[in-house]
């Protein structure tokens, strides 16, 4: 198979049965993008969102944090501050 286009952030083995949803992006203020995904399937707890950061406009990604509790969610910035 090709790999896919782009920069992938995130990859989660299929064999988990947790797939990868609920994406967003955001750029924050000081042109720092966030990016973040929730799991869903037969393998998930759907309670778990991951946030990513990218200080380099996407070129790489380190994960920022794992939020319990936040599933189905997105990304927005309203008067400067990230939601």
């Amino acid at each position: 198979f090709d790999p896919p286009p782009g920069v992938v952030i995130d990859h989660h083995p299929t064999s988990t049965r947790a797939y990868i949803g609920s994406p967003a992006l955001a750029v924050l203020p000081s042109g720092e993008y966030v990016a973040s995904h929730d799991f869903f399937g037969p393998g998930s707890n759907r309670r778990t969102s991951i946030v990513f950061g990218s200080g380099d406009r996407g070129a790489t990604w380190s994960r920022r944090a794992e939020i319990d509790g936040q599933w189905w969610s997105s990304l927005f910035v309203h008067e400067g501050a990230l939601y």
